[in-house]
């Protein structure tokens, strides 16, 4: 089902190769994390790419704690000159 927030409708990604995995979030927001985390999907990931590049509307703390043990990335751009 999709939505008319674009934010809820981004794909997520869990990637695992060998003993490492990813959880690549797109820009997923709390309503659409919730559901991810209530869904009995093991989310734990090795690495946690972080919604919203890690602005304020990012990822609650206790979804990335459910979601990553070990690192998490947050994408930033550079600043224009």
């Amino acid at each position: 089902m999709f939505s008319d927030d674009t934010n809820q409708n981004f794909l997520v990604l869990k990637m695992t190769k060998r003993t490492v995995s990813f959880l690549f979030m797109g820009d997923a927001n709390a309503e659409a994390e919730n559901r991810m985390a209530n869904s009995g999907t093991n989310l734990q990931a090795d690495i946690l790419k972080t919604v919203h590049h890690g602005s304020a509307l990012s990822s609650s703390s206790a979804f990335q704690k459910k979601a990553s043990r070990k690192t998490r990335v947050i994408e930033v751009g550079a600043a224009d000159s």
